[in-house]
Formats: structure tokens, sequence, C-alpha cells
């Protein structure tokens, strides 16, 4: 008797239940519409309304809305809380956004060790842009950013693969920059315009990846090289010889909590 009961309550709360589904589609179009006529005072008041009924992709929008200050007093702080929330969702998106905040320091503390695994995880989701932010927050470099050279070519060659123009872009200008230094000068492997902040070890007979970080310039720009840093040029022979090996995005190095 009580598995009759229990198929008949199921009955009846599954009309409810598509009567909901049906209602909150229904306002997750009406603010697509509303965004798209560009009556962004309306999309916030609707996404609001959704992102509390944790519809992520309607936060998502919102944090968008207040960022860019459309119909809303912008407010970068109610932004990021936005994607915080959004961020749920695993949209790579939404990690980029949050890779930013925390580079910058905009509306919370500045954490390059949280942004890089915000732009980690963004590369994970989004082998095309996704692997662009991170490659380029890389070449940034900073306290507690620690990449050699190689892993920069290869998150571009992910990109690149994963059909991003910008990313083929910017492998093929770091590559052929790095020929032209090791023909120049024989050594260790450092596209041109990038100038490790440590001494690097000796390259991995394995990988050819060698132990060092990316400096930045007080404008923020990356460190011009110097004669110290030659370039690794069994490390660029592993990289030229590796543009056909299967690639995978890198692993995130945190649980990926903002």
């Amino acid at each position: 008797m009580k598995p009759v009961l229990r198929l008949l309550r199921q009955l009846m709360i599954l009309p409810i239940f598509l009567v909901l589904a049906s209602s909150c589609q229904s306002k997750v179009e009406q603010l697509d519409e509303h965004l798209l006529a560009g009556e962004y005072g309306q999309a916030a008041k609707l996404a609001e309304e959704l992102c509390g009924e944790d519809v992520l992709d309607a936060c998502d929008k919102l944090g968008e809305i207040y960022l860019a200050g459309k119909g809303v007093a912008r407010d970068e702080k109610k932004a990021f809380d936005f994607f915080v929330k959004a961020r749920k969702s695993g949209s790579a998106s939404v990690y980029r956004r949050l890779g930013h905040f925390y580079e910058e320091g905009v509306a919370v503390e500045r954490d390059l060790k949280k942004a890089r695994e915000m732009y980690e995880y963004a590369c994970q989701g989004d082998r095309g842009a996704g692997c662009v932010s991170l490659a380029l927050f890389m070449q940034r470099g900073g306290p507690n950013v620690k990449y050699s050279a190689v892993e920069v070519f290869r998150t571009y060659r992910i990109a690149c693969r994963s059909g991003e123009v910008e990313g083929c872009g910017r492998y093929d200008e770091l590559l052929e920059k790095a020929k032209r230094e090791c023909a120049d000068t024989g050594g260790e492997l450092r596209p041109a315009g990038m100038a490790q902040a440590s001494v690097a070890t000796p390259p991995s007979k394995a990988t050819g990846k060698t132990n060092g970080s990316f400096a930045r310039t007080d404008a923020g720009s990356p460190a011009a090289p110097t004669e110290s840093q030659p370039c690794q040029e069994r490390g660029l022979r592993a990289e030229v010889a590796s543009r056909n090996s299967p690639i995978t995005p890198p692993q995130t190095t945190s649980s990926g909590t903002a």
C-alpha cells in the first residue's frame, strides 16, 4: 500500500514542478529579451529575482550588468558577489571574471594565488579564451606566479588547437621570438620580452622545463630580456617537437573556491 501512496504523491507533485519550471524558463527568456532590447533596468530587476531562485546564468548576467553600470549604478562589489554565486555553474567566463577581480584587487583584496586558481579553472572549462587568459596571466607574472616559458607556450597551443585565433597568434609570435633568440645566443628557452625573477635550474631531460618565474615591470608589462638569461635550446626543441603531441589543460592548484 505504501508504494502506491508514494507513487500517487509523486504524480500529484509532478504537475506543480512542471508549472514552476515553465514559469522559470519564461522569465529567463524575458531576461534575454530585455538585454537584447537594451532595457537594462528591467533586466536587472528580473535577473536579481532569478538569481535569488538560484538561476546561476541570471547571476552571471546580473554581475555583468553591475560591472558595466547599465541600467543600474556601477557597483564592482555587487558584481563580484554575483560572479561568486554564478561560479557554481562552472562557467569559464565567470572564472575569467573572478581571475581579473583577484589579480587586480577589484572589490576584493588582491590575491594572485586565488587569481591563478580562477584562470586555471577557466582554462579547464574553455580551452580557447579561457586558456588565453591563463597564458596572459602567466606572462604578466608577479609574486606567487611561477610558470616556465614552456608552460606559457603550451597553454597558448591549447587555445590555438581549440580554434582561438588569439591563442594561435600569440603562440606563433612567442615561438618565432624564441627561435631568433636561440639562434643568436644559445642556451636557455625564454621568449624575448620575458624575464625570469629567479635563477632557473637546468631543464629536465624529460620535459625541457625550467624552474623559474617571470618578473613584471612597474608598468605591469613583461620585463626586458637580460644577458644573464639566455635562451634554452633544448627546451625550445622539446616545445617544437611537442606541437603534435596530446595536450590537456593545466590542473588547478587548489579547490577553486572564491
